[in-house]
């Protein structure tokens, strides 16, 4: 749901975890809406409550580092959540 109402804000997924490097290469759940598994997360590993991890931007790329620290950006993000139920 996340997902979908993030890409109805025009926010597109990146797909830099599938690069073939070490500690990249994630399995997708849905390539699509850019979705992995991450079953080895330390933060995670002893949750009992399901869990998801929002990365809005990759701020090593120069353009996401802009764009995510942008105002419009962070509205972008909040409508989406927003719009959860």
């Amino acid at each position: 749901m996340l997902a979908n109402a993030l890409k109805e804000e025009g926010l597109l997924p990146s797909l830099h975890h599938t690069d073939k490097i070490p500690g990249e290469n994630k399995q997708t759940a849905n390539i699509q809406l850019g979705i992995y598994f991450a079953d080895n997360i330390p933060l995670l590993n002893h949750s009992n409550f399901p869990a998801l991890i929002l990365e809005p931007g990759v701020i090593v790329n120069p353009t996401d580092d802009v764009r995510v620290r942008s105002y419009q950006f962070k509205a972008k993000i909040v409508n989406a959540i927003s719009k959860l139920k």
